[in-house]
C-alpha cells in the first residue's frame, strides 16, 4: 500500500484503518493497542480522551475478522479508496 495510505491510516481519528491493517497482518490485540496509543500521542491534542479512543478502536478491532481485514487490505492494494473500503467492510465473525 502507498505511503500516503499508511499515513492516513496511522492518523485517522477512529483508528479503524490501523485496526484493519493490524488484524490482516496477524498483529495481536496488545500490539495493536500499543501502536494505536503511540499514533494518538503524535497528533496535536491526541492524548486527550486516550482511554475512550482506545476502547472504541479495540471494539472495532474485535469485531473485524482476519478474513474481512485481509479483503480490505487487498482492495487497498488495488487502489480502493481508504475510508469507503472500510465503510463497505463486512465484519465477518472474529476468531476467538
Amino acid at each position: 500500500i502507498s505511503n500516503d495510505l499508511v499515513t492516513e491510516m496511522l492518523f485517522e481519528p477512529r483508528g479503524e484503518g490501523l485496526a484493519v491493517a493490524c488484524k490482516a497482518s496477524g498483529i495481536g490485540k496488545a500490539s495493536f493497542t500499543s501502536i494505536f496509543a503511540i499514533s494518538r500521542k503524535t497528533r496535536p491534542g491526541g492524548g486527550k480522551n486516550l482511554r475512550q479512543q482506545t476502547n472504541r478502536a479495540l471494539s472495532f478491532f474485535d469485531m473485524v475478522s482476519e478474513d474481512a481485514a485481509g479483503k480490505v487490505l487487498t482492495r487497498w492494494q488495488s487502489g480502493g479508496k481508504y475510508l469507503s473500503v472500510i465503510r463497505n467492510l463486512e465484519l465477518g465473525t472474529p476468531k476467538k
